[in-house]
């Protein structure tokens, strides 16, 4: 049995904004109250792809635990089974925010975790986190992009906000 049948868990369906058929994703792994859950593709996705249409989200003024941030002042909520994304130091999703969907960055196998760069949207972090991601130049301590070091940030598909405020040219 894998992770989502021994957790009980279900697939999800999320609508592309392309106007082809949806994505198919799973959450895994989560306990009774969600925690430790990670969101996966149940199919392969080529780099480009967009993985999930963002819809029917809460915009709002600060950050918190659950949102994005889309604009220097304005973050969403209630992004639903998104909220599962995981942060990697070394992602395979970016959210681009103008467009409001999450693209694959590179190939990406069924059953892959799909995880983003959480300083790519984020300037500040409302609970800053350790990053266990084992990845090649990890970040260690992960509390927006505002702590990230520029020549890092550049090497990521970052949001138009964060090139800004960090002053990286696009």
């Amino acid at each position: 049995m894998d992770d989502a049948g021994a957790a009980g868990l279900s697939d999800w369906y999320i609508s592309e904004t392309t106007g082809s058929e949806p994505q198919r994703l799973r959450v895994v792994g989560a306990d009774g109250n969600g925690f430790r859950a990670r969101l996966v593709s149940v199919g392969a996705l080529a780099p480009g792809a967009v993985v999930a249409g963002i819809h029917s989200v809460g915009v709002v003024g600060r950050a918190s635990y659950r949102s994005v941030q889309i604009a220097e002042n304005r973050h969403i909520e209630d992004i639903g089974v998104l909220a599962y994304l995981n942060h990697s130091c070394a992602p395979n999703v970016a959210i681009d925010v103008e467009r409001m969907v999450v693209t694959a960055i590179r190939p990406i196998a069924a059953g892959d975790e799909l995880t983003f760069f959480y300083p790519s949207t984020e300037w500040d972090m409302a609970q800053p986190f350790q990053c266990w991601c084992g990845a090649e130049g990890c970040l260690g301590w992960v509390e927006g992009a505002r702590h990230v070091v520029r020549d890092v940030l550049a090497h990521h598909v970052v949001a138009p906000h964060i090139a800004r405020l960090a002053g990286l040219k696009r």
